[in-house]
């Protein structure tokens, strides 16, 4: 089983899934991570990751600004076959972590994280270069 992490503007993936398909409410600019055998295209509140020619494993998918929470998802692995995939939304970096909630060097007050990263957008758009957080 795969395992889709996003929040705080990143998306990753990890596990045996070559394509994707995320539902998803809100608007985002997504500044796409993928492969130049890649392509990310927008239709209907779905972001479709698909390869145009050699097929990986994807690790990495978009880093985005905006409000974005994820509905649902639906993989493929590299041999085509439906991949199931967990969607784990990532609030914190501690999220990440093996430890006890008092051994944290953060206040629980700091840890207020919503579906919004950065600001609001109108629509969702794809800018194919990352550009270094910031900038926008």
């Amino acid at each position: 089983m795969a395992t889709l992490y996003y929040g705080g503007g990143d998306v990753s993936i990890e596990g045996n899934v070559s394509s994707i398909g995320i539902a998803y409410d809100g608007h985002i600019l997504i500044y796409s991570k993928l492969p130049d055998s890649y392509t990310i295209e927008l239709y209907k509140g779905m972001i479709i990751i698909n390869p145009s020619s050699e097929r990986y494993n994807l690790n990495e998918l978009f880093e985005y600004i905006g409000e974005f929470k994820i509905k649902s998802v639906s993989a493929n692995n590299i041999e085509g076959d439906k991949e199931p995939v967990s969607i784990k939304r990532v609030m914190d970096y501690c999220e990440l972590l093996t430890t006890n909630a008092e051994d944290l060097t953060v206040k629980s007050e700091d840890l207020k994280v919503t579906y919004m990263y950065g600001r609001r957008f109108r629509k969702t758009s794809i800018l194919s270069k990352s550009l270094k957080r910031g900038t926008v």
